[in-house]
């Protein structure tokens, strides 16, 4: 706790003007007026004002440099640390994959077990399969092979043979680029139609013709 001193200030016969020092604080002014001649009250208030004005104005000076012998070293704190502040970074990748899935269905017309072979030098195009091939990557490549190589073998007599080609066409396109097995390969996928080409030969023997034909999808 502080302690009150009291500080007189004699000015001239108008007023004597004590200050209150409340420890190294000026707390405040009092005055009280020299007999007989006692100033006028506008003077006296004057001095009043002035004085208290002077107190504010010491005060707040005392406040500031105390408030900034405070703050001073909590803001040297505060950039210290941010200067010693430590980073570390790091890297994940992430990813993940999707296999290829491709697909194919067949459903066979009726000349696809009822050639028609009788009839002698007869050049024959026709629809015995409609395809559907579904893939989750575009155009699957479309091979063929066949457990007679491509040939229509007769059973009864197997060196009678008849050789056939094969094309295969958007759903109602038309077939025009026939090939035989070993050389076949098509790009394609969704709702396809397989053609099967071959020419009787003139005089077709006797028989039954058969082959089974295998076709094969892939990503490559």
């Amino acid at each position: 706790m502080g302690t009150e001193n009291t500080v007189t200030i004699n000015t001239s016969n108008i007023v004597s003007i004590s200050k209150i020092i409340y420890g190294d604080w000026i707390t405040g002014f009092s005055f009280s007026y020299a007999e007989p001649n006692p100033p006028y009250p506008c003077c006296a208030f004057c001095v009043y004002l002035i004085l208290q004005l002077l107190v504010s104005s010491m005060s707040l000076r005392r406040f500031l440099v105390a408030s900034s012998l405070i703050l001073s070293p909590v803001a040297a704190i505060s950039l210290q640390s941010a200067a010693f502040a430590q980073t570390a970074t790091d890297t994940i990748q992430i990813g993940g994959s999707v296999s290829a899935s491709v697909s194919i269905t067949s459903t066979t017309t009726q000349y696809a077990s009822d050639l028609p072979l009788s009839t002698g030098g007869v050049e024959n195009n026709l629809k015995i399969a409609d395809l559907v091939v579904t893939t989750n990557f575009g155009a699957a490549t479309i091979t063929a092979t066949s457990t007679n190589n491509g040939t229509l073998l007769n059973n009864d007599n197997p060196d009678d043979s008849l050789q056939y080609e094969l094309d295969i066409v958007g759903d109602g396109g038309q077939a025009n680029n026939f090939n035989n097995l070993s050389n076949f390969s098509r790009q394609a996928e969704g709702d396809l139609d397989l053609y099967i080409k071959f020419t009787n030969p003139s005089t077709p023997r006797k028989g039954i013709y058969t082959d089974t034909i295998t076709l094969t999808v892939s990503d490559e």
